[in-house]
């Protein structure tokens, strides 16, 4: 069995205030590197035979730590990056205000789709291609992935046979951990939105 590890970024500055989706030139700030630094620290006792990131660069600054610590290179995903924001990349919350579209992109996702993006239905695709991967290429290893909150629930909720519409019942925080296991029989999610500091899986 392979245990994947699903990681979001850090903190960015645009973070609760717009839609950084695939823009280029998002950084973490102080506190996602605080962030990623303790994480590293905390996850580098673990088996870790691979690091994986998004290519965007707040994932690759959250993933490379890690990667440090371990001695491990890098290696860069598509299948795990960020939403597709399309139209909407950029825009601030306050200007999503009031949109139609956006409103039922929040209250139907199983039923939208993203202005010249993606379906919540294509990203957990590739999500669950990238595991199917993980499995194949690394069997009863540990991985870590580095990406996005989004992205990351839509695996989730696939393993967990949650509809997507419950999105909003989930929450991924920067700089957690969520831990899936998978094999030729259905995947086990073991942790969900684990971050340091947080009693471990076993308790203590």
């Amino acid at each position: 069995m392979t245990t994947v590890l699903l990681i979001r970024h850090g903190d960015h500055d645009l973070l609760n205030r717009a839609i950084a989706g695939r823009m280029p030139s998002v950084h973490l700030n102080a506190s996602g590197i605080e962030q990623v630094e303790k994480l590293a620290g905390t996850l580098s006792s673990l088996p870790i035979r691979a690091v994986f990131t998004s290519p965007l660069e707040r994932a690759l600054e959250s993933a490379e730590p890690l990667a440090k610590h371990l001695s491990l290179e890098l290696q860069v995903s598509d299948q795990i990056s960020e939403v597709d924001f399309g139209e909407w990349t950029g825009w601030t919350f306050h200007q999503l205000h009031g949109n139609p579209e956006w409103k039922r992109f929040n209250e139907y996702r199983s039923g939208s789709r993203v202005p010249g993006g993606e379906s919540m239905q294509e990203i957990q695709a590739r999500m669950m291609d990238f595991l199917e991967r993980m499995r194949v290429e690394y069997p009863d290893a540990v991985v870590a992935a580095f990406g996005h909150g989004d992205p990351i629930k839509m695996a989730l909720m696939h393993c967990l046979a949650v509809p997507i519409d419950f999105l909003h019942r989930i929450e991924i925080s920067t700089g957690s951990v969520s831990a899936i296991q998978v094999s030729e029989a259905p995947a086990r999610v073991l942790c969900l939105n684990w971050t340091p500091g947080l009693p471990t899986i076993e308790g203590r």
